[in-house]
């Protein structure tokens, strides 16, 4: 038998192992890649970082720490703060309970009982109906405010009369009605 043209098996080989080096190497490329970009998340992020993404200062964010909203903070080598997504998580709900009126003492007491395990999801639940009444409260004394501010720019415009002339008008009209 003839050995087959057109085919270095010693350079086929060669081949082989170097295609086979190379992909071996981009994998192990790809996965330190991936471990680094682990590792990274595992780290955190910095507290510019975090008051960047949550829109709360990075002097809030100590404060928040320092009296037991948050838990105490990973740290770096430096001893830089590193949040967490779980810290994140929280900076926003903080943050949604802080916008909302809600005042620091009940958030200390809410982020207590969250702590203390499902035990407490009643009482957890109860603090925020009630948080949730009191801005349901608020909603509707701003929405009457808001009405008062409508009148008086309708007024402005010529659309309406003020609210003198409406009660001075419906004396009028009660005036003439009793005069008939």
């Amino acid at each position: 038998m003839s050995p087959v043209q057109g085919v270095d098996l010693e350079c086929a080989l060669k081949f082989s192992i170097v295609t086979m080096t190379s992909l071996v190497s981009s994998q192990k490329e790809q996965s330190n890649k991936a471990e680094s970009k682990k590792a990274k998340l595992m780290e955190g992020i910095t507290i510019q970082k975090a008051a960047e993404q949550t829109g709360v200062s990075a002097h809030t964010l100590r404060y928040y720490e320092r009296i037991d909203l948050l838990k105490p903070v990973n740290k770096s080598s430096s001893g830089h703060r590193r949040y967490s997504e779980e810290d994140m998580h929280w900076i926003h709900f903080l943050s949604l309970l802080r916008v909302t009126g809600m005042p620091i003492e009940q958030m200390k007491a809410y982020v207590r009982l969250e702590r203390n395990g499902p035990q407490t999801e009643a009482a957890r639940l109860e603090l925020l109906e009630t948080h949730r009444n009191d801005v349901l409260e608020e909603i509707s004394l701003l929405q009457n405010n808001l009405k008062a501010i409508n009148q008086k720019i309708a007024v402005y415009k010529g659309e309406a009369e003020s609210c003198f002339e409406e009660i001075h008008s419906a004396r009028k009209r009660k005036k003439k009605r009793g005069n008939q």
